[in-house]
C-alpha cells in the first residue's frame, strides 16, 4: 500500500505514466486498495517504510511504439534509442535508479522484518548477517567438480556459481531497460504444486505475491507459473516443452525429486528443452549433479534452491510458539514432546467459508485433499516462495546498481543484451549432446530428443 499512492491525482484514478516507463505494463495485480486502511494508517505505513515517489516529468514527450521489439530478444543498440527515450535521459535515470534501489531494499526489509530479522528487531546486526538465512553461496565447479550444497546452504539460499549469478542480473537488468515481460516456471511434482494448500499457498504464488509490485512499479510484467503435476515428474512436458511450459522463460525451477530423483534421464532432458525449446535461455534452479553438468559443459546460468531454515527459531510449546513472528510459528519442532505442534498447524486451508446468500448443492469437503506428511504446509511454500522471491529482489537491486555505476548513466550494450549469451549457451549444449544421460532411453525415446526443440499439441 505504501509504495502505490496516487497523491489525490485523478480522482483516485493513478496515472502511471508518471510513476514511471512509458511503456507501463499495468498497475500491479497483487497490490489492491483496502477500504479499511484508514488515512492515519497510510500515513502510519509510509513513514515506516516509505513510498515510491519517483515522477517522469517527461512522461508526455516519451515515444509510446515498442522501439525494442524490432531486435533479436529486444536487443537495442543504444545509438538506436529515440532521442526523448527515458533509457538515455540521465536526469530520469538518477531519480529512477535511486528510487528502485530504495524500492528493492524496502521489500528485502519487509521479508526480513516477517521472519524477526528486521532493523527493529535485530538492531546490532548488519544487513548481511540479518540476511544470511537468504544468502546464496558461491560454488566454482570448475575447480571443484564434486561440489555440492552443504548443510549450511541448505540451511539458508543455497548456491549457485558468480557467473551464473551474473547471468540472472544479467537478465533483471534487459527486462529492465526494454520493459519486457519477466517470467518465473515451475515443473515439478504434487509438493511443489502445493497439494494440500490453497493454490495461492504454493510457493510459486507467494514469490510472486511479494516479487510482481516490484516489477510493475519498475515497468516490467512479472508472470509466475505453477506447472508442477501430482504423482507425475516432468516428461511428459518435457516431450513438449515449448508449448508446456512457454517460451519466454527467464528462470525455469525444477522440483521433483520424489518422482524423479532417481531418474538422471527425464531431468537432463527437462534441463536441455529448457535450454533449446523457448525464445529465451533461462537461468536454471534445480538438483546439484544434473546441474553441475550443464554449468560446466554448457556455460548455463544454475541455483541449487536451499531452505531459508537458518533463520526459523525453535518452537518449544504452544504458548512459546504463538510469541513467534506468525511466518514462523509451527515449523521448526525438533523434540518429540512438540513434534505434533507442527503436525497439528501445518495446513491453514479450507475448502468452502459459510455464506448467507450461497448454499452448495453438494457437500463440500472440509480441506482440500493430501494433506499428507510428504507434502509442505503453508509456512513452508511460503518461506520457499521468500527464499525465491529475495534472491531475485537481491538481483533487482543488483542490476539498477550495476546501471548507476555507469559514467552519466551509459549503460554499454555488452553489460546487457542476451543474444549472445544465449547462442552461446545453446551451441555448447548441442556440442554435448554425445554422452547426455537423455540419450540412455534406448527403445522408449529417439536420440533426437536431446538434440531438439520439443513440441505438443493436444
Amino acid at each position: 500500500k505504501a509504495a502505490d499512492n496516487d497523491n489525490g491525482k485523478n480522482d483516485g484514478k493513478k496515472n502511471y505514466d508518471d510513476y514511471g516507463p512509458s511503456f507501463y505494463p499495468k498497475p500491479s495485480l497483487m497490490v489492491k486498495p483496502d477500504p479499511s486502511l484508514s488515512a492515519e494508517k497510510e500515513s502510519e505505513l509510509i513513514g515506516k517504510w516509505g513510498k515510491w515517489s519517483f515522477v517522469d516529468k517527461k512522461h508526455n514527450q516519451r515515444p509510446k511504439e515498442d522501439y525494442c521489439a524490432s531486435y533479436p530478444n529486444s536487443d537495442i543498440p543504444r545509438k538506436d534509442f529515440p532521442a526523448n527515450a527515458w533509457q538515455t535521459d540521465q536526469e530520469y535515470l538518477k531519480g529512477w535508479l535511486d528510487e528502485g534501489i530504495r524500492l528493492a531494499d524496502r521489500a528485502m526489509e519487509a521479508i526480513l522484518s516477517e521472519y524477526g530479522h528486521g532493523k527493529e528487531q535485530e538492531k546490532e546486526k548488519s544487513f548481511e548477517e540479518r540476511s544470511k538465512m537468504f544468502s546464496m553461496d558461491y560454488v566454482d565447479y570448475t575447480k571443484d567438480p564434486t561440489a555440492k550444497i552443504g548443510n549450511n546452504s541448505n540451511d539458508r539460499g543455497g548456491i549457485t556459481t558468480e557467473d551464473s549469478y551474473k547471468g540472472l542480473v544479467r537478465r533483471v537488468l534487459h527486462a529492465l531497460v526494454t520493459n519486457d515481460t519477466f517470467s518465473v516456471v515451475l515443473g515439478g511434482h504434487s509438493a511443489a504444486a502445493g497439494h494440500g494448500n490453497l493454490f495461492k499457498q504454493s510457493y510459486t504464488m507467494q514469490f510472486h505475491k511479494v516479487v510482481e509490485p516490484v516489477f510493475s512499479l519498475l515497468g516490467v510484467s512479472l508472470t509466475s507459473q505453477n506447472l508442477a503435476r501430482g504423482g507425475l515428474g516432468t516428461l511428459q512436458d518435457s516431450l513438449g516443452f515449448r508449448d508446456s511450459y512457454g517460451e519466454d522463460i527467464d528462470v525455469m525451477l525444477w522440483d521433483s525429486g520424489m518422482t524423479e530423483g532417481r531418474d538422471v534421464k527425464a531431468v537432463d532432458l527437462f534441463y536441455r528443452m529448457a535450454v533449446l525449446s523457448g525464445n529465451r535461455v533461462p537461468f536454471l534452479f534445480g538438483s546439484t549433479d544434473d546441474l553441475r553438468y550443464m554449468n560446466v559443459q554448457t556455460g548455463a546460468d544454475i541455483g541449487v534452491l536451499g531452505t531459508g531454515f537458518e533463520g526459523i527459531p525453535e518452537c518449544e510449546d504452544a504458548v512459546q510458539c504463538e510469541r513467534l513472528p506468525y511466518a514462523v510459528r509451527y515449523m521448526k519442532c525438533s523434540t518429540a514432546e512438540n513434534s505434533q505442534l507442527c503436525r497439528t498447524n501445518k495446513f491453514k486451508a479450507n475448502c468452502w467459508v459459510d455464506r448467507d446468500d450461497v448454499k452448495p448443492g453438494t457437500k463440500q469437503a472440509a480441506q482440500p485433499g493430501s494433506q499428507v506428511s510428504w507434502h509442505p504446509g503453508f509456512r513452508t511454500h511460503q518461506l520457499t516462495g521468500r527464499v525465491i522471491g529475495f534472491t531475485i529482489l537481491r538481483a533487482i537491486k543488483h542490476a539498477l546498481e550495476k546501471w548507476q555505476n555507469t559514467d552519466n548513466y551509459v549503460l554499454p550494450d555488452e553489460e546487457w543484451h542476451v543474444k549472445g549469451h544465449y547462442e552461446s549457451i545453446r551451441k555448447k549444449t548441442l556440442e554435448n549432446t554425445k554422452d547426455a544421460s537423455c540419450r540412455n532411453y534406448a527403445g522408449v525415446l529417439p536420440d533426437r530428443v536431446c538434440d531438439i526443440p520439443m513440441n505438443s499439441r493436444n
